[in-house]
């Protein structure tokens, strides 16, 4: 029987703006999260291709906290056409296909970071992990981390020596739950390696950057 905790009747229809997705070619395929959580993979476009990825809930709503409202389009230069799709051991998702471009073809690799591939920061306990990206950084970064229980934290940006450059977040109080918070590092003008410091009221947490 249709499961009625997914769309409408056990139904769910997806738009893809004007453009098409294309599931049924041989790389088409669905992932299932560790979550609950799915992904499909294929070929998205109109006249040339991309990658293509949406993510739902386990109800059948796309996810916005993946991509754009749930989905992501990748153009790697050419007509792309997805061969293989999987979830590694780390959660991250790697797709494989090629691309087509004046008549050349070229395997790809995309991989994508994915929200279960995040520690859950509970600033009392030795175990403590967080996520920046890009790393390289350029002018603005990306810290994505989950908190098992609510804290009040500050974000500051440390030299190698340990000296603060920046202080980039003052006392604010965050309920347990999953952040992804951007961070302007625009103002910090010279090049080398620095340490941005996530500070809660019962420790802290370091993660190494370059600039």
């Amino acid at each position: 029987m249709p499961d009625p905790t997914f769309g409408v009747d056990g139904k769910m229809t997806l738009p893809v703006s004007n453009a098409y997705f294309f599931f049924f070619n041989s790389g088409a395929d669905i992932l299932l999260q560790k979550d609950g959580k799915f992904i499909f993979t294929g070929s998205i476009g109109d006249g040339e291709n991309d990658l293509g990825l949406i993510r739902l809930d386990k109800n059948g709503t796309p996810d916005p906290l993946f991509g754009n409202h749930g989905f992501i389009q990748t153009d790697l230069g050419g007509d792309e056409r997805l061969v293989q799709a999987t979830l590694q051991d780390d959660d991250k998702i790697l797709l494989a296909g090629t691309s087509t471009y004046n008549g050349f073809s070229s395997i790809v690799l995309a991989r994508y970071l994915n929200d279960l591939s995040l520690g859950s920061i509970d600033l009392s306990s030795s175990m403590q992990e967080a996520l920046i990206y890009p790393n390289p950084v350029v002018d603005q970064v990306v810290l994505e981390f989950q908190l098992t229980t609510e804290e009040t934290i500050s974000i500051q940006v440390l030299d190698i020596q340990g000296r603060v450059i920046k202080t980039l977040v003052r006392n604010k109080h965050l309920d347990a739950g999953h952040y992804r918070q951007m961070l302007d590092l625009s103002d910090i003008n010279i090049p080398g390696c620095f340490i941005l410091q996530l500070i809660g009221e019962t420790g802290a947490i370091s993660v190494k950057m370059i600039k």
